[in-house]
């Protein structure tokens, strides 16, 4: 756009000639305008990526002192805990024996708490890796270890031959939680009756687990998948409030969403969707 046509009059052809020469002094500072711009934006996305492996590897150095360093007083806490119980069990009151068990339990839920924050935190990071899943057959992978438990009396119904895309290692998670979740928040049931099955949500194809399980208030349940956020007490059903905000977020990284319907003592339904147009697949 450094090329200007020479003007020799100022009749109708010269004005044209300052016309042309005007749009292209226009035209060149709206470019050196754009260049600007894009390299402003090529410098802000390298600093935001730096800035963003920076995060990422402070995330991973504390989650590995996290893992290593939490652990072993953990390990040591209970330990202990449990030889002082077994030792010197003639020699402690009622008391004093609740008192170890409770330490013992409490460090158990640490624990617990712990290997879930990590969880959480490996499947935001981890590569993906997407291939076709069975879904039907995970979910009675997942159901045959839970008719091992012998104090629940479980009825289980899923639709046969429905087939997902994703990460499977990933799905296992999600499936896992929501059936466990079905199994646990029933478990007070005389019979638990979990399902899994699919339907058309807005033309595309939603999963679902659904239980006769206690269920919930909807007007908490922007809650569900919130971390650390739990709508039933601990002493009614254990759990570390960890495991819905894992499952969300292993679901909107597959590019699908994640909802619950309920009614309090009436059960609970959880959807899910993931990607299922082959041009968006992950």
């Amino acid at each position: 756009y450094s090329v200007r046509a020479i003007k020799h009059s100022d009749d109708e052809l010269g004005k044209l000639v300052d016309s042309f020469n005007n749009m292209l002094d226009t035209i060149e500072s709206q470019n050196r305008h754009l260049t600007n711009a894009r390299d402003e934006l090529e410098h802000l996305v390298s600093k935001r990526t730096t800035e963003l492996q920076t995060s990422n590897s402070e995330l991973e150095a504390f989650c590995y002192s996290v893992s290593h360093d939490l652990r072993a007083p953990l390990r040591s806490i209970h330990g202990f805990s449990q030889a002082l119980l077994e030792d010197n069990e003639a020699q402690l009151d009622d008391d004093g024996k609740d008192h170890l068990t409770r330490v013992m339990r409490s460090a158990n839920r640490m624990s617990t708490l712990i290997d879930e924050l990590l969880n959480l935190s490996r499947v935001s990071r981890c590569e993906l890796k997407p291939q076709p899943v069975d879904m039907s057959q995970m979910v009675k992978e997942i159901a045959d270890e839970l008719l091992i438990e012998p104090d629940q009396k479980i009825s289980l119904h899923i639709q046969p031959d429905i087939q997902g895309y994703g990460d499977p290692v990933l799905i296992r998670v999600v499936l896992d939680n929501l059936v466990g979740n079905a199994a646990k928040y029933s478990s007070h049931e005389k019979e638990s009756h979990i399902s899994f099955g699919q339907s058309l949500q807005s033309d595309s194809a939603a999963f679902w687990v659904k239980d006769n399980g206690v269920g919930f208030d909807m007007r908490y349940a922007n809650k569900l998948f919130g971390a650390f956020q739990r709508l039933h007490r601990a002493d009614e059903f254990e759990g570390t409030g960890i495991g819905l905000a894992t499952v969300a977020r292993i679901v909107h990284r597959h590019g699908g969403e994640i909802w619950a319907a309920s009614e309090v003592n009436n059960g609970a339904c959880f959807h899910f969707t993931l990607t299922s147009n082959d041009n968006d697949r992950l």
